[in-house]
């Protein structure tokens, strides 16, 4: 038939062929598992025909010292370290071997020292060094398989793309996180994911007790430092992605789909490598952040009478502009000139632009009212700020283009093929002037 869908024709007995049976659905086909749930009139066998219990084994350790010491009865210290150990599994519907199965070894380090020196019997000070350490790591349960072994040529292999088989999307799904009508066949397009976040962090308050008044201020420096292994963007799959949908298989102006046809023609379009949409992201750097954290406060403890209790504070955080550890760490999209900025290139920022608000002054307030001799009323009001999780590693800048990239063939639930399953996309070279300034903008779906 046509790309458009036009004058396409039946298989003979509405069965698709052996000769036309893909040789990388052949091989996938081997794994899928028998159907195991009864013969139901409503489905006729075409869906929820099986069933399984794949279990998530859990194993959690976690270890803490702590030291304490007294110079004298004024000035005293402590130390504190906890390492945590967390290992998962979560197996796949399909199975190991073409199933999207997951394994996370992740872990923390927590550690503190805290010194604590009464100055005057009314006047308290604290000063605390702190450092947390979190490593989140998701990979996919290891197959013996890989694109190479599927019949899939890659043009630029990659050390995560020659490991494991690109992601296969039968039915109406949305991306290779949605796996439609099928479960997912080959690793979820968000895996790898190796996080690294570093938080150092230095503290010092003080508590003042006058009358009635018990005052306290004080002020913190927080730093961060975030790494992210995570070639997600735009969840093409760092191994590639295939996706099939009722239209490559369908006839434009026929009869339309039956009540099964969703499945059923996605499922024959998988069989014959008709894709819909053909995709990969790859990464070439790993994406970074570097933030630091500003914050001062005071607030004043009044008990105005035996039962009223009042607390009224004011902070102030400012938090400088996430920046990548390199240049070329990050892009920034400007979409009033249609260009792409490259952190670090030419007269470009680090920041490429962005800036934080120096204003972030916000209030607190609370109360406490006794209502006798065993009951408390307490109520409170506050604003904080936050470090924004959006976008992977706790920013968007650093997890696109030019870090990550995305390559897309064909569009979503139309009717043209997008191409063969014989390979998988290359990566495409886009040159970084000097002056750090592309225009027009590439082709990518960008953060802004």
């Amino acid at each position: 038939g046509n790309p458009n869908g036009s004058g396409r024709t039946l298989f003979p007995n509405n069965t698709v062929p052996q000769s036309r049976i893909n040789p990388t659905a052949a091989i996938l086909n081997q794994y899928f598992p028998a159907v195991n749930q009864p013969y139901s009139a409503t489905t006729l066998g075409y869906t929820n025909n099986y069933g399984v219990s794949t279990g998530v084994p859990v194993s959690e350790n976690s270890f803490d010292g702590r030291v304490d010491h007294y110079f004298s009865d004024r000035t005293r210290m402590f130390g504190r370290l906890n390492r945590t150990l967390e290992d998962y599994k979560s197996y796949a519907v399909l199975g190991n071997v073409i199933g999207n199965g997951l394994q996370s070894n992740n872990s923390t380090i927590s550690s503190v020292v805290n010194l604590t020196q009464s100055v005057t019997p009314t006047l308290l000070s604290e000063y605390r060094l702190s450092y947390v350490r979190h490593n989140f790591n998701v990979t996919g349960i290891t197959t013996p398989l890989n694109n190479q072994k599927l019949g899939l040529s890659d043009p630029n292999p990659t050390q995560i793309s020659t490991t494991g088989i690109a992601a296969f999307v039968i039915g109406a799904g949305s991306s290779s996180l949605n796996a439609g009508t099928f479960p997912l066949i080959g690793e979820t397009a968000n895996y790898p994911a190796n996080y690294i976040t570093n938080i150092f962090s230095a503290t010092n308050s003080w508590n003042k007790v006058s009358g009635k008044h018990t005052i306290k201020w004080g002020g913190l420096v927080t730093r961060y430092r975030e790494e992210q292994i995570q070639p997600q963007g735009a969840n093409m799959g760092p191994r590639g992605l295939f996706e099939f949908t009722p239209g490559t298989t369908q006839l434009l102006g026929g009869p339309g789909l039956g009540s099964f046809g969703s499945e059923v023609n996605s499922y024959a379009a998988f069989l014959i490598g008709a894709p819909v949409l053909i995709g990969r992201t790859y990464m070439t750097a790993t994406p970074t952040n570097r933030q630091t954290e500003f914050a001062a406060f005071v607030q004043d403890s009044y008990q105005m009478s035996r039962k009223l209790t009042l607390n009224i504070g004011v902070r102030y955080e400012l938090f400088t502009t996430q920046k990548p550890r390199l240049p070329g760490g990050a892009g920034n999209y400007d979409y009033t000139t249609n260009s792409y900025l490259i952190a670090g290139y030419g007269a470009i920022p680090m920041s490429m632009g962005v800036h934080g608000s120096p204003y972030g002054i916000d209030p607190r307030f609370g109360a406490a009212y006794r209502l006798d001799s065993k009951s408390v009323l307490r109520g409170g009001f506050a604003i904080s700020r936050y470090l924004s999780a959006s976008g992977g590693n706790g920013g968007t800048l650093s997890v696109q283009f030019p870090s990550i990239g995305n390559v897309q063939v064909g569009t979503l639930n139309t009717y043209p093929v997008a191409g063969p399953v014989t390979a998988i996309p290359g990566i495409p070279v886009i040159p970084l002037p000097a002056n750090g300034v592309l225009n027009p903008a590439p082709d990518q779906p960008f953060y802004a």
